[in-house]
């Protein structure tokens, strides 16, 4: 008996609400805003890259006095002091961002230029 009641009531619902749906009418679509026509800005690192000598330690001061290093890699200014990775390579100090340009730098030092290249 309460099945039936339940059927019943979830007849009358879906007839209700299909005569609530006839008589909808949607509000026109709003008309989208122009686009920008600008042109996108695009910023790529290591533009003013010293071709000549890539690894040599361009050495740059913060208004703290902090002495920041160039990772031979990627060319990032990094803090020496919390430097991801650091590495000795005939008697020069190399500083990385992170393990991975340290990693990159293990696979062949010379290949980013170091002074003693051939």
């Amino acid at each position: 008996m309460i099945a039936a009641l339940a059927m019943a009531l979830s007849s009358l619902s879906v007839v209700s609400n299909s005569s609530r749906l006839r008589q909808f009418t949607p509000k026109p679509a709003a008309i989208p805003a122009m686009a920008s026509t600008t042109d996108p800005v695009i910023e790529i690192g290591n533009q003013n890259e010293n071709k000549d000598t890539p690894m040599t330690h361009d050495h740059e001061t913060t208004s703290d006095n902090t002495t920041l290093a160039a990772d031979p890699v990627c060319g990032m200014k990094i803090d020496p002091k919390t430097a991801a990775a650091t590495r000795e390579h005939d008697g020069t100090t190399f500083y990385f961002c992170s393990t991975g340009c340290a990693a990159r730098f293990d696979a062949d030092p010379h290949k980013y230029g170091h002074p003693h290249a051939h």
